[in-house]
Formats: C-alpha cells, sequence, structure tokens
C-alpha cells in the first residue's frame, strides 16, 4: 500500500501530558555519553537558573516519536516500517526540558513529496507545558519506498578499521536511498504517563556516576575532557574538538532502554544483514545525540544551550560485536548574532560523513529560569 498523499497537513489532537522525572532524564543522559552536571545534579542545574536537572538536547525527539506514532501506526496511512529509513532530524528549543515538566504534544503531517518512487514525509510535533508556553518543536523527515535497490560502489560502508563490510553489489534494506541511511522504529511501545523504568541494569542513580561518561574518562558532576570548556566569546572560524566518540554494542542497548528504540537491526547481526545492512548498526538519533555533546561542553557544560540542532542520517554506522566504531567530530563557528553562535558539525566515520548538513544554534545561559 503507497503513502497516502492526502495525509499532508493532517493535525491530531494533541496527547499528554507526558511527564518527565529526573530518573528518565538521568538515564537518558548517560545514553548520549554527557557529562554536564546540569544532567544529574539538582544543585548544578538551579545554578544554571534551571528548576531541575536538565534534558540532554536530543531527548525531546522521545516524546516527539511517541506522539508520531498515531499517524505512522495507522494503517490507512500506508506507512510501512519494513520501508522506512529516517532522513533527516531538526530540533527547536524555546526553553529546555527540565524535570518535572508536564509536556504535551501536537503533531502536524507537515508535507509528502514523492520523487522517484520515495514518498519523503515530514512530521512536526510542538511540545508545550500547562500553561501552553511553547517548549520544543521537533521535525522528522522520512523516506518511504518499497523495493531492495542495490548499493553503488560510492555507497559502501565500512568500519572503523576501513574494512569493507558493504558495498558495489550488495543489497541495501528495502527503502534504503543515498543520502538517507538509517531505518527508524515507532514510539518503543510507550504511552503517554508511562516512561520506561531506569533499570538497575544502567547503574545509574541520582548522584551517581555514569558509566558510559566514566569510559569517556568522565563522570556526571565534573567537567568534561573532551571539549574545551569556553570563556571567551565566540567567534567566527572559531574551531571546536575534534573528539573522538566511541560507540559499543554496550552502548546501543543503553540507548535503546532509555529511547524505546528497540529496532533489532540494533542488536542483531543475522536481522540487519536480513534487510541488506552489514550488520548492527548504531540508531542514528544516538549518533547525534553523542555529537552535539561537544558542544554542550564547548558551552559550559550547559546542555540547554543548544537551542538548535539539525542533522541529515548519510550513512549507517556499522558496531562490531567487540571494540567500537570510532566517530570522529568537529566543530566550527560560522556566525555569531549576539551571544548566539551557529556552529557547523562534521561527524565522520573512517573518513566518511555519517551526518550531513549538521548544523546548531548555541546560546549559553548563565540564569534562565525554565519549568512548568
Amino acid at each position: 500500500m503507497p503513502v497516502d498523499p492526502s495525509w499532508a497537513g493532517r493535525t491530531y489532537p494533541e496527547s499528554g501530558p507526558y511527564l518527565v522525572d529526573g530518573a528518565r532524564l538521568r538515564e537518558f543522559a548517560v545514553a548520549v555519553g554527557t557529562a554536564a552536571p546540569a544532567c544529574f545534579d539538582p544543585a548544578a542545574a538551579q545554578a544554571l537558573g534551571y528548576a531541575d536537572v536538565v534534558a540532554a538536547p536530543t531527548f525531546a525527539a522521545v516524546i516527539a516519536q511517541q506522539a508520531e506514532a498515531q499517524y505512522v501506526r495507522d494503517p490507512a496511512a500506508g506507512i510501512d516500517f519494513a520501508r522506512v529509513v529516517h532522513a533527516e532530524e531538526s530540533f527547536e528549543h524555546h526553553r529546555p526540558i527540565v524535570a518535572g515538566d508536564r509536556l504535551w504534544a501536537a503533531l502536524t503531517v507537515k508535507s509528502i513529496v514523492e520523487r522517484a518512487g520515495i514518498a519523503m514525509v515530514t512530521t512536526q510535533v510542538a511540545l508545550h507545558d500547562a500553561v501552553r508556553r511553547p517548549v520544543a518543536t521537533v521535525v522528522s523527515t522520512l523516506a518511504v519506498r518499497g523495493e531492495p535497490v542495490t548499493m553503488r560502489a560510492e555507497d559502501k560502508v565500512t568500519d572503523g578499521s576501513g574494512r569493507t563490510l558493504a558495498g558495489a553489489g550488495a543489497q541495501r534494506r528495502p527503502g534504503a536511498v543515498p543520502g538517507v541511511a538509517y531505518p527508524v522504529t515507532g514510539a518503543g511501545g510507550v504511552a503517554p504517563d508511562t516512561f520506561p523504568p531506569v533499570t538497575s541494569a544502567q547503574g545509574v542513580a541520582p548522584g551517581t556516576s555514569s558509566p558510559v561518561a566514566a569510559a569517556q574518562g568522565v563522570a556526571p558532576g565534573s567537567s568534561s575532557a573532551v571539549a574545551e570548556v569556553r570563556r571567551a566569546p565566540a567567534q567566527a572560524g572559531d574551531r571546536i574538538g575534534p573528539v573522538s566518540v566511541a560507540l559499543t554494542r554496550a552502548d546501543l542497548g543503553l540507548y535503546a532502554d532509555a529511547s524505546g528504540d528497540h529496532n533489532i537491526i540494533h542488536r542483531d547481526d543475522q536481522a540487519a544483514r536480513e534487510v541488506g545492512l552489514p550488520g548492527v548498526i548504531a540508531h542514528g538519533m544516538l549518533t547525534m545525540g553523542r555529537a552535539v555533546q561537544l558542544l554542550v561542553d564547548w558551552a559550559g557544560p550547559d546542555p540547554g544551550a543548544v537551542e538548535r540542532y539539525t542533522a541529515r542520517f548519510a550513512r549507517p554506522v556499522p558496531v562490531p560485536p567487540d571494540g567500537s566504531a570510532e566517530l570522529a567530530v568537529a566543530g566550527e563557528v560560522v556566525a555569531v548574532a549576539g551571544d548566539a553562535a551557529t556552529v557547523n558539525l562534521v561527524v565522520t566515520l573512517d573518513g566518511h560523513k555519517v551526518l550531513g548538513k549538521t548544523q546548531a544554534v548555541v546560546r549559553p545561559r548563565s540564569a534562565d529560569p525554565a519549568g512548568s
């Protein structure tokens, strides 16, 4: 069944409230590798002007995906997840999400455009708080097509050592197109008011250290070792990083639990190969979430400083069963307006971009009240 283009412009009734608690935010912060104290310690968050611990910059996607399920899971819409890949994601934060928030989500199908047999479906989820103040806007673009296609030589996939895992003559998963890399799942079975619990396997509780951050040589509540903290005003041309970000199978498990995205392609090699992938790959949103931590650290660290963030998913990130995939992340300030810096990020694996057109607007703040 093809995607029904008549659904473009449809707006759904608001869903919610989605209850945000500190344990949930800490779990997600661990999964995306942040060491920002404000994500773990209420006192550190309050010192920056926030009411309680702050969400990592990509946390809003967890709530947005739950709202999007109203559309993508409706059989009449023609969205078959066997034919879906994640093409692009963007965030606009009107203010940071903090523990204690009660959020409502309004879903709109912004556009459905068919190009060469591929339906590009763009949705927008607007989040607001209990008094209807805007909190965040999340825009997602999915690419949907039917038949499998053959990888071109230039689309070959390599692991961190440069070994070719897939390339010319290999079959990509149904729906794969150049420049669109990541399969997506639905809302992870999470309903409003019911976030997955922080499991004991995470080993993370308020005031304790993060296993992910500890593996990177930092711990929640301490300053991050991965990027210089910005003290002087930013200037166009300033370079940030580069840093190396390691992704392991254990990291994929942490992110699956924190986000609700338990797609089997992120944990089972055979299942991934059956849909044309080289093996287990990282979640696209995990790659995006890990990459932006460079800017969180540079801004203070201040997880609420990232006001806008967008990326296109260009290539999958294969993660070996042993060892890790080593991403390189670097940034450059391309514009400054007042205290806001626009930064372009380059995220590569083995010299190839895995995120394209990746840009963020960063505005550090010292006392900006947040919370509903």
